[in-house]
């Protein structure tokens, strides 16, 4: 490019322009400061030379150098220099990531039985924990699904306090939970509600479903809103009917289609409309299938549950005084006069009626700490193994420093390979967490409401989040150990085995394995043994071989029942009768109004010569109507005289059996037989004793003695709606379904049976202790397998890495029996330091377990030796194979080789 001569000879245009050149090049080093730009500024400077030659040529550099279009330039050129600079950083960062996982990759097909190891040891250890999340989320850790701010609503309870303990009552009279309702000013809103089991038809459909009668305030006190339609109001006093999404679904194939639909439910006709919305079930764990409005005429004759939600500027206290002063001032009516001797208490919804944690919820609570042990211990397992794998590649990586590659990217490298390791667990936990959330759900709590499948975003979060955690912690340490390894004698570490300080850092990893497992075993026994304990307890009944029969008819429910209903009862049990034996083992049957663990019905009952009755802790006076044979049916022994027979029944006798308590509270001094007890009051007629049967747990296991009499079914109108009961050894589905078909084939005119063993009904009781026995049991198991392939995999490392050694004590005199014994002796050690220190921490926290356990100490003896003796064995085993295999150790060979 051509310039003008004159500019071109003058040196103070050479000067210049050197000058602004270094000058831009040191003041703006990281700009690209090509030639074209200096073309240019050499045009300009030689205009500015050849027409003002020697005048203020700084001043003109400094002008050059603000000038827009020089500003402009630097910008567009510092901005497209950093653009390289960034593109160049990330190209060296994916660039180098490849290479980590390609590496990561083809260090885990080198050792793939170590990768399988850990993949399978974090997947259980992942699985678990993000199955009992789901599980804590919905029993304890959030509110009931779709209930706002459930942790201002409180549940209303009566308690007794006598000398046999505090007793507590969930449902409360009509007219004290009425009174309660409306005017307690420490409520912003309360409501009232009642649970039952009713026969629905859906067009033509009919099946049982769980039914909530609730009176206006009950969705509004929730807060929740409907799926679809709306919700019961304060206005709709009969013929609507709300159902929940699940029936809605199945039922009438979506939300939408089941608005406007005409729904039967038991004597009750409703038009659906509103749905809720999944998982919703009110305050309770329960599903609930529909709800309908209160009805106010047959309610004040029974019990209520009660809720009510807090004012926000009003505490639990200041709303249970206000309510105990009500209770005071109310008459809660003729049958119910055992509720002015209550006092009003409040818990919350995650709580039972004593205002303690329910024990579902408290088991549930433990299950999450207990599998967040799981998976502490599996990270301890598995640093093990990786502790052993870098021990194993100790060489690879000196050689690895040696050729120069940077510590930093060495520990990059392996904390990649943890991160692969902990992503692929990750992956295979997904299969484990939906194993063990499906079976918790359908298997030990069928009857909860769940809001969300076993895998959704929740646990998929949790999932994500243990495995980055499982990742990071697992690849420090071993990061840290590549970090920091010498160079200098490193070599000859590696060929002689563990140093000091790592060998007792795994001998601690191990022992705290063992701990952790201890410890949850001895719950899982104590929880078994709990467990045991209440299916061998005696309730007085066999509730294991008795099935209950119910017959059910629309036409009969709305008709009121009455005598065609108990004809039915009567032409089944005939009809049963004439085929027992029938290839049933001897099947026996009876019928039964008020049964253990359904249903129990109270009147009064007074005594000649006794002013009032006395009441027992368990309750009463219970009247239960029954039909000959009731007692070998249901395997209630008959302590004294007779029971109850079919020419009683017949013939409508004044007789009734009472139970050992009921003997000796209201005929202490005297022979009960033949004595006269007026049911239903002072002017009633009398019944004259004729047996003592023994007393019979009515409601559950812990239960105290209460009063009980039988009746001839029939002798009394009082008593309406019977049982058919069925014993008989054979149980299941398919023995149920064919008893269903065999009296429906022999009764017309019923629309649904249903047919369940006696002992079902007791399982929203023993729920709890069946979770934490069969889940503690499960993840303890599981966690021992953990602990002892922990065991395992140490003691065959140190006996790989100490072969020479082993070689010189044997070539210096030791017997393979003495070898043996010190790699015995080793994971021995461990083995009963562990489980020592377990039980001590279970023992330490005996004041939180006790509670959750039934008729069970946390020192069981019979438990702790158990637990301990197996411990021990299972250790030995573990030992063994490291222990013959050091006893079996070649001198000569050992010694040959390279030191």
């Amino acid at each position: 490019m051509g310039r003008d001569s004159a500019a071109v000879s003058d040196p103070t245009w050479h000067r210049g322009r050197g000058r602004l050149r270094r000058w831009l090049a040191a003041w703006l080093p990281d700009t690209d400061w090509s030639d074209e730009f200096f073309e240019e500024l050499d045009r300009d400077l030689a205009r500015r030379a050849a027409t003002k030659p020697g005048l203020g040529l700084t001043f003109w550099y400094l002008r050059q150098l603000l000038s827009p279009s020089t500003i402009g330039f630097v910008r567009a050129s510092r901005a497209r220099q950093q653009a390289r600079w960034h593109a160049m950083g990330h190209a060296r960062l994916a660039t180098g990531l490849l290479q980590d996982l390609r590496q990561a990759c083809r260090g885990l097909a080198r050792d793939p039985w170590m990768a399988v190891l850990v993949v399978m040891t974090l997947a259980v250890g992942i699985g678990s924990v993000a199955a009992m999340v789901g599980l804590g989320q919905r029993l304890f850790l959030s509110g009931p699904p779709h209930v706002v701010a459930s942790e201002r609503v409180q549940r209303v309870f009566l308690t007794f306090d006598d000398a046999g303990g505090r007793r507590t009552s969930a449902w409360l009279p009509f007219n004290t939970a009425v009174a309660i309702r409306d005017s307690v000013d420490g409520f912003d809103g309360a409501a009232m509600y009642r649970r039952a089991e009713e026969l629905a038809d859906f067009g033509g459909r009919v099946r049982q479903v769980s039914m909530n009668a609730v009176d206006g305030h009950y969705f509004a006190v929730l807060g929740a809103q409907a799926a679809a339609g709306r919700f019961i109001a304060d206005d709709d006093a009969t013929d609507v009917l709300v159902l929940s999404e699940r029936v809605a679904v199945e039922e009438f194939g979506s939300e939408t289609a089941a608005l406007g639909q005409t729904v039967r439910l038991g004597e009750y006709i409703g038009n659906v409309i509103g749905v809720a919305p999944a998982g919703f079930a009110g305050p309770d764990l329960d599903r609930v299938d529909a709800w309908r409005p209160l009805d106010v005429g047959a309610a004040t004759g029974r019990n209520w549950w009660l809720f009510g939600r807090l004012a926000p500027t009003s505490e639990t206290t200041r709303a249970t005084a206000e309510a105990q002063a009500i209770h005071e001032a109310v008459d809660p009516g003729q049958f119910f006069q055992w509720a002015r001797k209550g006092r009003v208490g409040m818990a919350g919804v995650h709580d039972d009626p004593t205002g303690e944690r329910a024990a579902e919820t408290s088991i549930a609570a433990l299950l999450l700490g207990v599998v967040a042990l799981v998976l502490v211990i599996s990270w301890v397992n598995v640093l093990n193994l990786l502790f052993a794998r870098v021990a194993r590649r100790q060489g690879e990586v000196l050689v690895r420093l040696a050729l120069g590659i940077g510590r930093w990217r060495l520990a990059r490298l392996m904390l990649t390979e943890s991160l692969l390791l902990s992503l692929l667990g990750g992956l295979a936990s997904l299969p484990v967490a939906y194993g063990e959330g499906a079976l918790v759900r359908n298997v030990l709590l069928p009857g909860v409401a769940w809001e969300s499948a076993a895998i959704d975003t929740n646990l998929m979060l949790v999932t994500f989040l243990a495995v980055l955690i499982s990742g990071v912690l697992l690849g420090l340490l071993p990061a840290r150990h590549a970090h920091r390894a010498d160079l200098s004698g490193g070599l000859s570490e590696a060929r002689q085995g563990p140093s000091g300080s790592r060998a007792r850092l795994q001998t601690v990893l191990v022992t705290s394995q063992i701990m952790l497992s201890a410890a949850m075993l001895l719950c899982a026994g104590l929880f078994v043994k709990s467990f045991w304990t209440m299916r061998v307890t005696d309730l007085g009944v066999d509730a294991s071989v008795v099935h209950v029969a119910n017959l059910r008819s629309l036409d009969a429910a709305l008709g009121g029942g009455g005598d065609d209903e108990e004809a039915r009862y009567v032409q089944a049990l005939n009809a049963l009768r004439r085929t027992q034996g029938g290839g049933d083992g001897g099947r026996e049957v009876a019928l039964a109004v008020g049964l253990p663990f359904i249903t129990n019905f109270s009147m009064s009952v007074h005594v000649d010569g006794v002013e009032e009755i006395p009441q027992l802790h368990g309750g009463g006076p219970f009247i239960s109507a029954v039909s000959g044979g009731y007692f070998e049916v249901i395997g209630t022994e008959i302590v004294r005289g007779e029971g109850i027979s079919e020419s009683d029944v017949a013939t409508g006798a004044r007789v009734t059996v009472i139970g050992e308590s009921t003997a000796r509270t209201l005929w202490p001094a005297s022979d009960p037989i033949g004595q006269c007890a007026r049911i239903g009051g002072p002017e009633a007629a009398c019944y004259r004793v004729v047996g003592i049967a023994e007393d019979v747990n009515r409601q559950g296991y812990r239960e105290p003695p209460s009063l009980q009499f039988y009746l001839p079914i029939g002798s009394s109108r009082a008593f309406r709606g019977p049982s058919l009961l069925v014993r008989s050894t054979r149980s299941g589905g398919a023995y149920e379904s064919a008893l269903a078909a065999e009296i429906s084939s022999a009764v017309a005119g019923i629309d649904f049976i249903e047919v369940r063993r006696l002992d079902t009904f007791l399982d929203p009781e023993i729920r709890p202790w069946k979770l934490g026995a069969v889940m503690l049991t499960m993840v303890s198991a599981l966690a021992m397998v953990m602990s002892l392939a922990g065991v395992f995999g140490v003691l065959s490392y140190v006996v790989a890495q100490r072969r020479r050694e082993i070689g010189v004590r044997m070539a210096l005199g030791a017997t393979s029996r003495s070898i043996r014994g010190i790699v015995l002796r080793k994971g021995l050690v461990s083995g009963l330091v562990g489980v020592f220190l377990g039980f001590a921490a279970v023992l330490a926290g005996s004041r939180a377990l006790a509670p959750l356990l039934f008729e069970t100490g946390v020192a069981d003896p019979l438990v702790m030796t158990t637990t301990g003796i197996g411990l021990v064995m299972a250790a030995v085993l573990a030992c063994l194979l490291p222990a013959t295999q050091a006893a079996r150790v070649d001198p000569v060979t050992s010694l040959r080789a390279e030191p």
